[in-house]
C-alpha cells in the first residue's frame, strides 16, 4: 500500500488533490491511503510513518510549502515531495528542498495523471507490491517481484512459480499477463509461459533459462520482440 499526504490550506483544493490521487490508484490497480493535513504546522506535529509521498501547497498561512519541506527534509531526506501551486515561478525555489516536481493549479486530471503516473508505479514496485491470486485451498499473497515465470495449467488455469514453490491460480495466462502488465517486467514469450524479465540468466537458441533454473521455451515469432 502507497501512503500518500495532500497537505493544502485550502479545503476544495485539497478534496480535489486526494480525489485525484484515489482515481489515478484506481486506473493503475493500486492500493493507496491518502491522508489529508490542513497546514504545515498540522502535517509536522502529525508527521506520518512511512510515507511514500506528499502533495505540498507551497502558499500557505504560517509554515509556508518550502519551509514545511526543509523542516521534512531533516528527518525523511528520501521522502518524493510534488509542489502544487499557482505561480509557476514558486516552481524553482521548490528544487531546494529536492522536490520532484510540481502540479499547476487548478488541478486538471489530465495534467495530474501524466505528471504523477509513473511516480505511483516506481513507488509501489519499491513497495514490495503484491498480487492476490484464488485457488480451492483459499486466497494466497504472491510478492510479484518475486515470481519467476507463470505457466499454463489445466482447467484454464495457470500455476505461479517463485524461486521455492508454486501457486494454483484460477485466473487465465491472458487475465495474468493484463493484471502483471503494470509491473513492467514480464513478458509473454510463448502461449503458455509468462517470463520475469529480471529472472532470465541466459538466452540460449529458442529457450530461455531463468535463475531458478528453469529452462523455458520461447516462441520462434515472439524470440526477435523479446531481444528488442
Amino acid at each position: 500500500m502507497l501512503r500518500i499526504a495532500v497537505c493544502d490550506d485550502d479545503i476544495a483544493c485539497r478534496e480535489t488533490a486526494e480525489d485525484m490521487v484515489r482515481r489515478l490508484a484506481e486506473q493503475e490497480s493500486l492500493t493507496v491511503s491518502v491522508l489529508g493535513f490542513s497546514s504545515g504546522e498540522e502535517l509536522l506535529a502529525n508527521y506520518p510513518e512511512e510515507l511514500d509521498l506528499l502533495l505540498l501547497d507551497i502558499e500557505m498561512p504560517g509554515k509556508s510549502g518550502i519551509e514545511t519541506a526543509r523542516e521534512i527534509r531533516n528527518s525523511d531526506p528520501d521522502l518524493t515531495i510534488v509542489f502544487m501551486t499557482s505561480f509557476a515561478q514558486y516552481a524553482i525555489e521548490g528544487y531546494t528542498v529536492k522536490a520532484y516536481r510540481y502540479l499547476l493549479k487548478p488541478l486538471v486530471f489530465p495534467a495530474f495523471s501524466q505528471e504523477l503516473r509513473e511516480v505511483f508505479r516506481t513507488l509501489y514496485f519499491r513497495c514490495d507490491p503484491e498480487i492476490v491470486v484464488r485457488n480451492d485451498q483459499g486466497l494466497f499473497r504472491v510478492i510479484v517481484k518475486e515470481i519467476q515465470y507463470v505457466e499454463t495449467a489445466p482447467n484454464k488455469h495457470v500455476c505461479i512459480h517463485n524461486r521455492d514453490n508454486a501457486v494454483l491460480c484460477y485466473q487465465t495466462m491472458q487475465a495474468m499477463e493484463t493484471l502483471l502488465e503494470p509491473y513492467q517486467m514480464f513478458y509473454r514469450c510463448h502461449t503458455s509461459f509468462l517470463i520475469n524479465f529480471n529472472s532470465v540468466s541466459e538466452i540460449a537458441g529458442n529457450d530461455v533459462r531463468l535463475s531458478s533454473g528453469a529452462l523455458i521455451p520461447v516462441s520462434k515469432h515472439r524470440r526477435k520482440d523479446m531481444l528488442t
